[in-house]
């Protein structure tokens, strides 16, 4: 901030924050919460398999992105059930909602095609 400050002025500077503060863009309560958010969803991980990788966490050197992991949650069948105490030290709105296709689409079996590439 203190470069932002010192390139532009405190004029743009306050003028650039004050409706990202009033509208919620600029909180710290998250940082607060971080311990717990990153034991939770298991965002350190140390036994990283470099042979045969099976987590995100080894395309970040041990870590697994927080926007990953509550995306993992939201794929399974459970849902957000066992975590729902701390989504709630993250900002915003949680919402639970179970999409279901159409019988015609269950019932359709997706084929294959070849790539174009492979056409002759």
């Amino acid at each position: 901030m203190r470069e932002i400050v010192q390139t532009y002025g405190a004029d743009v500077f306050y003028r650039a924050m004050t409706p990202l503060d009033t509208t919620g863009f600029l909180r710290t309560p998250t940082a607060r919460h971080f311990p717990t958010l990153r034991k939770s969803f298991h965002l350190d991980v140390h036994d990283v398999q470099e042979q045969n990788p099976r987590d995100i966490s080894y395309t970040y050197s041990g870590y697994a992105p927080l926007s990953v992991r509550l995306a993992q949650h939201a794929a399974r069948p459970s849902g957000w059930r066992g975590v729902e105490e701390v989504l709630k030290l993250l900002p915003g709105p949680t919402i639970d909602e179970i999409q279901h296709l159409p019988q015609g689409l269950l019932k359709r079996k997706l084929v294959p095609t070849k790539p174009v590439w492979n056409r002759t």
